[in-house]
Formats: C-alpha cells, sequence, structure tokens
C-alpha cells in the first residue's frame, strides 16, 4: 500500500455508518487491551498506558461529540460488565477520573465538529468556484471558436454556431422539453447532423454514468447499442471523447466512428453519443472540437434548464445563464450557509440616462453577472455577486457615488437619476427574490 493511500485511509471520515461501525469496534479493542495487559488498573489513573484516554479521545478527534458521547457510553458499559463478571478482580471505579477524561473527551469532539463544518464550508466555496471556471473556460473557448467559424464560408453550415446554440437554448426553455430527461435531445442531434456532417448517430441517457440501452434521439437508423464496445468502454471510463484514430485504439475494432460522453461542468456525465457513420473528410480536430464545444454546452443547460426555466418564463427577457447562476448560489446557500447578493441600479429617464447607464455597465465587474433590462421608469442593470454579503453591497454604493462625483461631480443617487435595490439569495425561493427586486424598481 502506498504512503499516500494508507494516508487517505487514516483521514478523519464523516459518514454516520461508518462511525458506527468503526467507534464501537475501536473502543472494545482497546479496553480488551487493557483488560488484558492491565485488569486491575485499566480503569483508572494508575495504569500504566492511559487506555480509557485512547477509548474516548481518538474517536472524539476523528468523529467528533458524538462519536465520544458514545464511545463513553460503551467504556462506561464494558467496566460494569467486567466488575459484574470477573467480581474476583479488585478493580475501582475512578468516577472522578473517567468524568474529566470524558470532559475532554467532548472538548475534542466539539472542535472535531467545528472544523469539520468549516471544511465542507471551504469544500463547496471550492467546488462552486472551480464549476465556475470551467463554465468560463467553455464560454471563453466557445467565443475564440465562434470568432474561427466567422473567418471561414462553410457552405455546408447554413447557421453560425452563435444561432444554433441561441435555437437549442430557446427549445430546452419550454415547459415541454424541460419535463424530459433529455430535453431538446432531437433537436440536438439535428443540429450535430448539420453542423458535425453526421449521417448515423444515437444519443443514449446515463444512469449513474453507464448509458442506458434505450436512445433519447436518433440520427438516422443506427444499430442497437453495444455496451462491450472498446471505443465506448474508453469513453466511459477517462469521460473524454473518443474516435477511431485515438492512439489507445488502434487495435481495437469498433462500430462506432465517435463516442462522446455528454459531460457537465462539474464532470457529471448525463448522456453518451455514439455516431456510427459520417463522411470521412469531416473527421477532423476541428468537428471533434466543435462537437466537444456544443456537448458541453448542451449538457450546463439540462443540469440548470428545468430550474432556471421557471425564472425564465415568469420573468421574460431574463437571460438563462443569469438564472441558471441565481440557482447555483441558492443551492450552496441551502448547502453550507453562505449568501449571495442582487443589486439593482435603476437609471431613470433624463437627459443623463444613457450616459449613466453605460458607465454603470462599464465598471461591473469581471467575476459578477448582469441582466440588462428596462420598465417605464428607466433602465435598469441587474447585478448578481457571488459569495457577496452587505458589505460588498454597500461597496458597490460606494464606488457608484465615487464615479458619479467623477462624471457629473455630484455623488448622491437620487438626485442624478439613480436608484439602488439590493436581495439576499437565499431563504427565499430565487423566482420570489427576483421577482420582488423587480417590483421594487418599479
Amino acid at each position: 500500500m502506498k504512503p499516500a493511500d494508507l494516508a487517505a485511509w487514516v483521514a478523519p471520515k464523516r459518514p454516520l455508518w461508518q462511525a458506527a461501525i468503526e467507534v464501537p469496534i475501536f473502543v472494545l479493542l482497546i479496553v480488551a487491551a487493557g483488560i488484558w495487559f492491565e485488569p486491575e488498573a485499566w480503569f483508572s489513573a494508575r495504569a500504566d498506558v492511559p487506555w480509557v484516554w485512547i477509548a474516548l479521545i481518538v474517536p472524539a478527534l476523528r468523529y467528533g461529540s458524538a462519536a465520544a458521547a458514545g464511545a463513553m457510553v460503551l467504556a462506561a458499559a464494558a467496566w460494569f460488565a467486567f466488575a459484574r463478571f470477573h467480581p474476583d478482580v479488585a478493580l475501582d471505579f475512578a468516577g472522578r477520573y473517567f468524568l474529566g477524561v470524558s470532559a475532554v473527551a467532548l472538548i475534542c469532539g466539539e472542535f472535531c465538529d467545528i472544523w469539520v463544518a468549516r471544511l465542507r464550508r471551504v469544500t463547496e466555496v471550492n467546488l462552486y468556484l472551480s464549476e465556475k471556471f470551467e463554465h468560463l473556460t467553455r464560454r471563453h473557448y466557445l467565443l475564440k471558436l465562434s470568432h474561427d467559424q466567422l473567418e471561414q464560408e462553410l457552405v455546408e453550415k447554413p447557421k453560425t454556431l452563435r444561432e444554433s446554440l441561441l435555437e437549442l437554448r430557446t427549445l430546452m426553455i419550454q415547459p415541454a422539453g424541460a419535463k424530459s430527461v433529455l430535453p431538446a435531445a432531437a433537436g440536438l442531434m439535428q443540429m450535430l447532423g448539420k453542423a458535425c456532417r453526421m449521417e448515423v448517430a444515437s444519443l443514449y441517457p446515463c444512469k449513474q454514468e453507464q448509458p442506458v440501452p434505450s436512445a433519447a434521439a436518433l440520427l438516422g437508423l443506427p444499430q442497437p447499442l453495444d455496451t462491450t464496445d472498446a471505443l465506448l468502454h474508453y469513453a466511459l471510463e477517462s469521460k473524454a471523447l473518443a474516435h477511431v484514430q485515438t492512439e489507445e485504439l488502434q487495435e481495437t475494432r469498433s462500430p462506432y466512428l465517435i463516442a462522446a460522453p455528454v459531460l457537465t461542468s462539474a464532470k457529471q456525465m448525463i448522456a453518451v453519443l455514439t455516431v456510427e457513420r459520417m463522411p470521412f473528410l469531416a473527421l477532423n480536430s476541428e468537428t471533434l472540437q466543435l462537437l466537444t464545444v456544443i456537448l458541453g454546452y448542451y449538457a450546463d443547460l439540462v443540469q440548470t434548464s428545468p430550474e432556471a426555466a421557471l425564472i425564465t418564463a415568469q420573468l421574460p427577457g431574463c437571460p438563462l445563464d443569469f438564472a441558471a447562476e441565481i440557482m447555483r448560489l441558492d443551492r450552496l446557500y441551502r448547502t453550507v450557509g453562505l449568501e449571495s447578493r442582487l443589486v439593482a441600479l435603476v437609471c431613470q429617464k433624463g437627459p443623463d440616462q444613457d450616459r449613466l447607464y453605460m458607465e454603470a455597465l462599464r465598471r461591473v465587474r469581471q467575476g459578477d453577472s448582469y441582466w440588462q433590462t428596462e420598465n417605464d421608469h428607466g433602465k435598469i442593470l441587474v447585478t448578481l455577486m457571488p459569495l457577496a454579503g452587505y458589505a460588498n453591497v454597500e461597496g458597490y454604493r460606494i464606488r457608484t457615488e465615487v464615479w458619479l462625483r467623477q462624471l457629473l461631480g455630484e455623488s448622491v443617487l437620487e438626485p442624478t437619476g439613480l436608484r439602488l435595490h439590493e436581495a439576499q439569495i437565499g431563504g427565499t425561493p430565487p423566482i420570489v427574490v427576483l421577482s420582488d427586486l423587480m417590483a421594487r424598481c418599479r
């Protein structure tokens, strides 16, 4: 066993079922060792080895105060059982000593609970940031790829990549499509058939990261899914697109030209695409990159569209990405209690409206998402601040007052035609929070 594997095995675990098995076994083993080596002193301070300390402190440090309490009960029960079945052994119940050890064990368990909660919060934040980073990476690559596509005249592709993705997004936010396991699967296959020149292909939903034999959408007349195929197995294991020219698969034969898992930004596999026939010249690196980007974009839409569609349906004009980000932050609040903020800046109608609105839009921070809308009173810029509290809102207000002073010589919002409203994400359904914020903007 490698040192890293041993360290991972020894590291504290939190599942209740594992603690319920490990704590009794550990306590009983320590008690048995104490009885074996020091039958008359194992439960007192006179013992050469602090058996009671080991039996109580180690579970407390590993699993927390609940495990410490359970270890206390087991240790006390072991003493009474030993005293009953071995009356000939002179063993004193050191009550004060046991009470002191128990108090120290509970304190250690409380520290364990506190640090585990802190680590859980940090882990959830890092997970959210990594998902957002992955999402932003895909968006930047998508932008680069779309710009490259504009430089070429592709006769076989009547639509641009941007138009295709916008069409796919529109299909997925329809209520009828949101009820399906893979909404807009047929539309996705038609899009891929045109963009990647696929002739025969299948899209299979995944359950526990294994494809379901029943296809969600077909292109042409494909054969039934071959779950034993080496190309498909390699794509599922590596969670990456595999094709007939992959080096590791040169010695294998497969009915598929391409096997591509459909992965979200969090690396969750929701489906797998198999391609059986396409033109020889179409199987190139550009097509494979395009296929990967579209499938990744589709996976993120599938993960967020059913929830975000409720917001976009009630608030027409709200971008799907903006609504999806609100849903992610609301889930983060419900998981670890980290709040985020929504800030709506209303630029009322007047001679300086466009000037002020464009300046506010220009000063949106890079990590924030925003939604541009308007009502009868003026233009509205709704900014979403991830992992932000009330202090961040005050910072936004101060920054706004600073650039107002630089632009107009006036740092007060109301006289310059600006109104600021804020709301917290978490504790209340996002659709209610956003609707209430837009109502206050009127």
